[in-house]
């Protein structure tokens, strides 16, 4: 019994000492640049993808998906769709099969857009399959077998069971949406870049209802291809998770409850002020960085990012720190070439 009290103990006090060691993470919104630099590209047009074979809404439905990713970052001037729709048929484009770069080039010209969104749905399909599978299972055979219970001190009749084969059903959905996407700018017909995009799912259940439907993963594929595309070519916002050590000093310990609420200004002073204590503490200087970091000042997040490496040259923290907001530094950069 006091092996078993001394276990626990020792598995509470491991868990406390894990818990008390772990970063905690605190969340901060912040834009990214987009992956492809889209060179004198303000005004854009997006066509009709080509549909799948399967599928002759796949194209449309695709394209608008793309403006819907597009409109909120507010960095391109979208050609309405409807403006669109109305010059193809006024001037007699038949858009029914591949979009050549002249044929896009030109309709572009026409709406006065700098670039033209252009390509063909590549996949959009599921199949629902459903499959007989066995097992072996144990069954009651009606029998029972007469046993002395050694603990009851008595004699019991216990069921006999034998194995038995039975079939059960599978339900499987599987398929995958994907496209390719180019760019074409209009001046020229020249193709900028060009990307693919793909969504695969496959799962399978006994319970039918336990998987998605048609409609949910095709919605998923789309949002999922299209939002990528849209990160390729435009700056998009992303949550960024960062860690906040804990320290030793009572300023650090209210610090990190004021940057859970967001009051990272409060937060900052009282980790410097902390320094005052205990000026080696390269977790001090670590939290102080993440604080520049959030309120946008690269620069300081940098500087304190290093004192904490200085005083800890191997911590693979501090590390990753000096990497990261380097980074983060040169897409600032990149945002304010292209404007933002």
């Amino acid at each position: 019994m006091r092996k078993i009290i001394l276990y626990f103990l020792t598995l509470i006090f491991i868990i406390l000492l894990f818990s008390n060691c772990a970063p905690r993470l605190v969340s901060y919104e912040t834009i990214r640049p987009p992956k492809y630099d889209v060179i004198r590209v303000k005004t854009l047009a997006v066509l009709d993808l080509t549909p799948y074979q399967n599928n002759p809404d796949s194209g449309k439905i695709v394209a608008n998906a793309i403006v819907s990713k597009l409109f909120p970052t507010g960095f391109y001037k979208l050609i309405e769709r409807s403006q669109l729709e109305r010059v193809i048929r006024e001037h007699h484009f038949n858009l029914s099969g591949y979009v050549n770069e002249e044929t896009a080039s030109e309709i572009g010209k026409l709406v006065g857009a700098d670039a033209v969104v252009v390509g063909e749905v590549s996949a959009f399909n599921f199949e629902d399959i459903v499959q007989t599978r066995h097992e072996t299972v144990r069954v009651k055979t009606g029998r029972v077998r007469t046993i002395y219970n050694e603990h009851k001190k008595a004699y019991e009749e216990v069921p006999l069971y034998r194995d038995e084969i039975v079939p059960y059903k599978v339900y499987t959905i599987q398929g995958s949406v994907s496209a390719n996407f180019r760019i074409i700018r209009v001046e020229s017909g020249d193709v900028l870049a060009s990307f693919t995009k793909h969504f695969d799912y496959s799962n399978e259940s006994r319970d039918l209802g336990a998987l998605p439907s048609k409609e949910t993963l095709y919605n998923m594929g789309v949002d999922k291809i299209t939002g990528e595309f849209a990160q390729e070519i435009a700056p998009y916002r992303v949550d960024v998770s960062r860690p906040i050590l804990k320290t030793k000093t009572p300023q650090a310990k209210s610090a990190y409850k004021l940057a859970q609420g967001g009051l990272w200004k409060e937060a900052l002073e009282n980790w410097l002020s902390a320094t005052q204590i205990r000026p080696s503490d390269a977790k001090l200087y670590h939290n102080i960085g993440v604080s520049y970091e959030v309120m946008g000042d690269l620069e300081k997040a940098e500087e304190n990012y290093l004192k904490a490496l200085n005083l800890q040259p191997n911590n693979s923290i501090y590390i990753d720190d000096v990497r990261y907001i380097r980074n983060l530094i040169q897409d600032q950069e990149k945002l304010k070439r292209i404007g933002l």
